[in-house]
C-alpha cells in the first residue's frame, strides 16, 4: 500500500470538488423516468 501526501489546502479543494460531483449527481438522480417513457399513441 502506498501513501500519497498532499497539502491541506490543496485536499480541501480536491474535496470540494468532489462533493460538488456527488450533489450535482444526487440531483440527476432524482428526476422522474415516467417523462422519458412513451405510450403506444406517442410512438405511433
Amino acid at each position: 500500500m502506498k501513501i500519497i501526501t498532499i497539502e491541506e489546502e490543496a485536499w480541501q479543494q480536491l474535496n470540494s470538488r468532489i462533493n460538488a460531483i456527488a450533489d450535482y449527481l444526487k440531483r440527476q438522480e432524482d428526476k422522474s423516468y415516467d417523462e422519458l417513457w412513451l405510450n403506444n399513441h406517442e410512438v405511433c
